[in-house]
């Protein structure tokens, strides 16, 4: 308890106390106070219970809901970016890429439960993408390009407060990382090319999860949008 919040509490105190010594020398009545100071007392549980409980319970929902409208905002931003040619890049490279893109072929009529099976069904791909499949020095180039937005929206809170978020980006980071440290990736070991072929895995199942998410989001929120999504589905052209 800081130092303001104790002097309230003892003002608030001694006003109390004050206005029950003014009560008894204008009615003389001890019976009456104490009646009533029990039944304030008594009815304080329930007071806390609604205002602690309840209201509290909703000023937090909606809180939330107000966080994740912003933070939906700054992923948009991500998508347009970086993440939606990131995430295609990555996904030619798999070899079972045409199943997933039936996968995360989002349809007018999908429910909650279709975008949870599609986020299932993507965590349980498990072949690795074939780095030879993609041009790892542009693949560089564009996250370097892209390097002042990561750490903008590494910084933002409503991103680092989202687990999900906050990890993604730093998958995305690290591949950086390590496709800076080497020289000549056009001459990687085989060693080196497992190695980063394992850090483009995990950066593209999280991305994929982020990327449902998202398009949810848009089916909520922005219908025509997603509208437009479904009907330029991922690899149908």
């Amino acid at each position: 308890m800081n130092k303001n919040t104790l002097i309230l509490a003892c003002v608030l105190v001694v006003a109390s106390i004050f206005f029950y010594f003014v009560d008894f020398l204008i009615f003389r009545d001890w019976h009456h106070m104490f009646q009533y100071l029990l039944g304030d007392l008594a009815f304080m549980f329930i007071d806390v219970l609604v205002v602690v409980v309840v209201i509290e319970r909703i000023l937090a929902g909606h809180e939330k809901q107000a966080i994740r409208y912003k933070l939906n905002m700054v992923i948009g931003a991500f998508f347009r970016e970086l993440g939606t040619k990131l995430l295609f890049t990555i996904l030619d490279s798999l070899a079972t890429k045409q199943e997933i893109y039936k996968i995360i072929a989002v349809d007018q009529n999908w429910t909650h439960q279709d975008f949870i099976t599609a986020q299932k069904s993507i965590y349980d791909v498990t072949d690795r993408p074939d780095l030879k499949l993609i041009d790892l020095f542009e693949l560089k180039t564009f996250l370097g390009q892209k390097r002042q937005l990561m750490v903008q929206l590494i910084t933002n809170p409503s991103v680092l407060e989202n687990e999900g978020s906050a990890e993604l980006l730093w998958a995305i980071s690290h591949l950086e990382d390590e496709l800076e440290t080497r020289g000549n990736l056009g001459r990687l070991a085989e060693a080196d090319l497992n190695h980063l072929s394992n850090d483009t895995y995990r950066v593209y199942r999280l991305l994929a999860g982020e990327w449902l998410n998202y398009v949810e989001h848009l089916k909520v929120k922005y219908p025509y949008l997603y509208t437009y999504i479904c009907a330029h589905k991922p690899g149908s052209t």
